[in-house]
């Protein structure tokens, strides 16, 4: 009887036992045998290449193995993180709390490393570490380093693309990811006389052909490096365009990154300075204030301004760059002289109502839709806005109290180089993907000015530019309209920071047929603030070297070849000697209201 029981109860044990795994737990023995005898995965698809305008390949893919870690698979954590340390540049402590994983017990598969070499792999294998695996996979490379940094952006270690071009067409680079299930032998191979696999295939990404030249984009940032250390300054930004279409060859800032190693780099040189920094453009904007002065019959080149050199208008009193007066002045010599009077009266005769639509018109104060990530719209206070006054008219005539990215003005300074027509920027050419290739066109925005009106504004900036202060920008043998700018830098909490200016020079050749735009910015130069000496003679050296790039033919073949064995000439006689100038061409005697910066975005 004893026995019997003892039967009995071990049967009825038994039987409860069986009843749980082969009823409660029946769904989830299913889902176990499922998972051993079928495979069910994602299957990755191939990011998209980019290539420069001719063919030269600036960022593509090489095939690389992740680390990972079955956690329960490894006995002793410890141990295999003091293997894998020197495998993987890792130190062994965090390899361990990797494995270990306390916060999530539960997590079967930890990576712990993103990408290594071929080498390490080989390594890694020989180890004979169980419990770790290679997984195949993908790195994003850039062959030529850091050259285009800024329009290329980057991808990070999740495959997304941050900034510039990597941002922004993300999605059309990254393709779709494609699926296999089938049901497997205990090799884990697929049993194709069992239930047919099922599966659908990857879709790789679109391969994105730009209007880069590899060529310009070295020459750019090469002199721009060399201006920037040079005069000791904090950075600066070029931009070279076709003001026909809107393409961008070159697109050069420093400080830079290195986007095969972004890691290592510092975060503040990822924002591209060109289209996410904005500042006041300073003399620069007297090229727009012209135009719209011509547009609206204000004035012609030879209309003759008073200018004593100082001007007491809407409240507020300002002086031009060098405290003197050039009476009488032609509209034209008041781009040669970069006279404020003279831009500020022509603004105020132009008057508010019809002064900010053209404006608008040029795109300040808006984006311009380039295909690059992180675009800032600019600031412009307009009338009736909080905060607007009529004394804004008179600052922004000359390039004060409005924020601009490099970018946007020189989209507008296309336009002039267009014959009046404005294009959106862009820097994509063609987008090659399975199903096709997509062609980016040139995009008319709108005309914002004559033909007539873009033709008389070119022949003054030529005539102003040969005497002027942007006659160091300008090539012998070539026409050239060119004009300088040497702005204050805003300050955070409003006004102007002290001693802190801005070079730049915008212009385009050659004038009767451009082939380019370009603006040659230097931010914070310590030794001398002015456009005409910093940023003009490196606007001179590139445009030597684009002439010769696109084969363009001088206009005046005896003076190129006068130039070669001729110094280069000393200023004019009416333009100042730096050390008679006042500070800086735009300042005026008292602080005009400057639109304050956007920290979130020019901190991102």
């Amino acid at each position: 009887m004893a026995v019997f029981l003892a039967l009995l109860g071990f049967a009825l044990l038994l039987g409860v036992r069986l009843y749980y795994w082969q009823v409660q737990r029946h769904d989830w023995l299913a889902q176990q045998a499922h998972n051993e005898h079928f495979r069910d995965e994602t299957i990755p698809a191939r990011r998209g290449a980019i290539y420069d305008v001719n063919g030269s390949v600036l960022a593509t893919n090489e095939a690389v193995d992740s680390v990972y870690a079955a956690r329960k698979q490894i006995d002793d954590p410890a141990k295999a993180a003091q293997v894998l340390s020197p495998l993987i540049d890792m130190p062994a402590d965090d390899i361990e709390k990797r494995i270990r994983s306390e916060d999530n017990p539960n997590l079967q598969f930890v990576r712990l490393k993103a990408w290594v070499t071929p080498d390490v792999s080989q390594r890694i294998r020989a180890s004979g570490l169980g419990g770790i695996f290679l997984e195949p996979t993908t790195r994003r490379t850039y062959p030529q380093n850091g050259l285009a940094a800024h329009l290329l952006g980057y991808v990070n270690d999740d495959s997304e693309g941050q900034y510039g071009l990597e941002e922004f067409y993300n999605e059309a680079l990254s393709g779709t990811a494609g699926h296999l299930r089938a049901e497997t032998d205990v090799a884990g191979r697929p049993i194709n006389f069992s239930t047919p696999p099922e599966s659908s295939p990857a879709k790789n990404g679109a391969d994105l052909v730009t209007s880069i030249d590899a060529a310009l984009q070295y020459i750019a940032e090469r002199e721009l490096t060399a201006a920037v250390k040079q005069h000791k300054a904090s950075g600066g930004t070029i931009i070279i365009m076709d003001p026909h279409t809107g393409a961008i060859m070159a697109l050069a800032n420093v400080p830079s990154f290195d986007p095969n190693n972004y890691a290592a780099s510092d975060p503040s040189g990822f924002l591209d300075a060109a289209i996410s920094k904005q500042y006041e453009p300073g003399s620069t904007f007297k090229i727009i204030t012209m135009s719209i002065g011509l547009a609206e019959n204000a004035v012609t080149p030879t209309t003759a301004i008073n200018d004593p050199g100082y001007l007491s208008l809407a409240g507020i009193r300002i002086t031009n760059w060098d405290g003197k007066g050039h009476s009488p002045e032609s509209a034209t010599q008041v781009l040669q002289y970069s006279s404020n009077v003279g831009a500020a009266t022509i603004g105020w005769k132009v008057g508010a109502d019809k002064y900010y639509p053209h404006i608008k018109d040029y795109g300040f104060g808006s984006r311009t839709g380039v295909d690059l990530a992180g675009e800032l719209p600019g600031q412009v206070l307009f009338p009736g806005e909080t905060n607007w006054t009529p004394s804004n008219l008179v600052t922004n005539s000359f390039g004060q109290g409005i924020a601009v990215t490099p970018l946007q003005l020189t989209t507008a300074v296309a336009a002039v180089a267009n014959g009046g027509l404005l294009v959106k920027p862009h820097v994509v050419r063609e987008i090659r993907g399975q199903d096709g290739t997509q062609d980016i066109g040139t995009t008319e925005v709108r005309r914002v000015l004559e033909p007539q009106v873009a033709a008389t504004l070119t022949k003054m900036l030529v005539d102003s530019a040969k005497i002027g202060e942007a006659q160091f920008a300008v090539v012998p043998g070539f026409n050239v309209a060119a004009k300088t700018g040497t702005a204050q830098v805003a300050s955070p909490t409003g006004g102007y920071a002290d001693g802190k200016f801005i070079a730049s020079l915008m212009g385009f050749a050659p004038a009767d047929d451009p082939k380019f735009v370009m603006l040659v910015k230097i931010d914070e130069p310590q030794d001398v603030p002015f456009g005409s000496e910093v940023a003009a003679p490196v606007w001179r050296e590139i445009a030597k070297q684009l002439f010769v790039h696109f084969k363009i033919e001088p206009t005046d073949p005896v003076a190129l070849a006068k130039s070669a064995v001729t110094p280069t000439p000393v200023p004019a006689a009416n333009a100042p000697s730096a050390s008679s100038r006042a500070p800086v061409e735009t300042k005026p005697t008292v602080k005009a209201t400057a639109p304050k910066p956007t920290p979130a975005r020019s901190s991102r």
